[in-house]
């Protein structure tokens, strides 16, 4: 690349004739050295115009997601009003924290966390129904979802999720000022989708109370679906529940993409 800036172009190996380029312009976007990235040298970056851009204060970041979710909450419960500015900090809080703990390694280069996984979060408290959620604990186990499948889904051990989780009962302590247990009882699976309620309209987005019962519903989809398709004959098995709700729940989102990350034979097809 430095040659192609220095001198236009580079020679055929074969007739050892210069093949000059032309209209060609090079943008680059850089990032902090670490993670698989590696720095540039000062030869390849004396061409370049270099334009910055610093990372929002956490009073800017603060200041935006303060007016969404007031404005979401105030067609909920009154009850739930003050909670716009702890569920704005606790956010922050667990972006933050996160960004300075599970940091990108060759064995993890997908432990990339920016901004927009601050708004996902903030998005899937958007999602709540007023239908079902009602009192503060309700709010903030849909909180900690969303952290969850924000931030957990990405992790790849048991080491990283047991911090994660003991992060996200210290945030909600300091920010909530209430216990972890009280908001999601011990042993519980968290789980949210839009289709436990079959027939709703519009669809409702709301935890999963009984896994029999999505295993039941998700069976009789299957059979609809292999009626009118080529036959997909998948056992729904307990991981397979959740994950057919996380991809729900991305699907289900404006410009909602996913990236299934696993070993062959891991059913991701």
């Amino acid at each position: 690349m430095r040659q192609l800036v220095d001198h236009d172009g580079w020679y055929d190996r074969k007739t050892l004739r210069f093949r000059k380029i032309v209209d060609v312009t090079l943008v680059g976007a850089m990032g902090p050295p670490g993670g698989g990235r590696q720095p540039m040298t000062n030869r390849m970056l004396r061409h370049m115009h270099m334009i910055s851009f610093v990372d929002m204060s956490e009073e800017t970041i603060s200041g935006v997601f303060t007016t969404i979710v007031g404005a979401f909450l105030q067609s909920m419960s009154k009850d739930l009003q003050p909670l716009t500015a702890p569920i704005v900090a606790a956010t922050i809080a667990m972006y933050a924290t996160t960004c300075e703990v599970l940091r990108p390694t060759p064995a993890k280069p997908h432990y990339t966390f920016n901004l927009r996984d601050v708004s996902k979060v903030i998005q899937g408290v958007l999602m709540a129904d007023k239908r079902r959620v009602t009192t503060k604990e309700q709010l903030v186990k849909l909180w900690t979802h969303e952290c969850a499948r924000v931030f957990a889904d990405r992790l790849i051990n048991d080491d990283d999720r047991n911090w994660f989780l003991a992060e996200t009962k210290k945030v909600v302590k300091d920010k909530f000022s209430m216990s972890y247990e009280s908001a999601v009882p011990s042993g519980e699976q968290l789980l949210y989708c839009n289709f436990y309620t079959a027939g709703a309209d519009p669809p409702i987005y709301e935890e999963v109370a009984d896994m029999s019962k999505l295993s039941e519903l998700l069976a009789e989809h299957q059979k609809d679906y292999n009626e009118q398709h080529i036959p997909m004959d998948l056992v729904l098995f307990g991981d397979a529940l959740a994950h057919i709700c996380r991809i729900s729940r991305v699907l289900s989102q404006p410009s909602g993409n996913a990236l299934l990350l696993g070993v062959g034979g891991s059913g991701r097809q």
